[in-house]
């Protein structure tokens, strides 16, 4: 699954991308799939969302069990990456 960068960063498309992670996460937290519930929690995979998905999973409880180690360290490292793009590309467009 692909997101454009107009898709995260689109005021118009804040609330769309919200209730799409929330569908994304009711499905792993029914009763119907609860023997994938851990398998997903243990490998962090929800962080391909990063923050926008950390929001989410701290603001409500039924969702913090997805929140581990393995979730907040690659949520931190891919946070960085963005950041670290977003100072290249101002950097390069600035003259450095």
């Amino acid at each position: 699954m692909h997101f454009s960068h107009a898709f995260y960063f689109s005021d118009r498309k804040a609330g769309e991308h919200r209730q799409v992670l929330l569908k994304l996460l009711e499905l792993p937290n029914s009763p119907a799939c609860a023997d994938v519930r851990p398998r997903i929690r243990d490998s962090g995979v929800l962080s391909l969302f990063a923050t926008p998905m950390l929001r989410i999973l701290l603001s409500r409880p039924e969702y913090r069990l997805f929140i581990n180690a393995t979730f907040l360290k690659r949520t931190l490292h891919r946070s960085a990456e963005r950041v670290e793009k977003k100072f290249s590309r101002t950097r390069c467009n600035a003259g450095f």
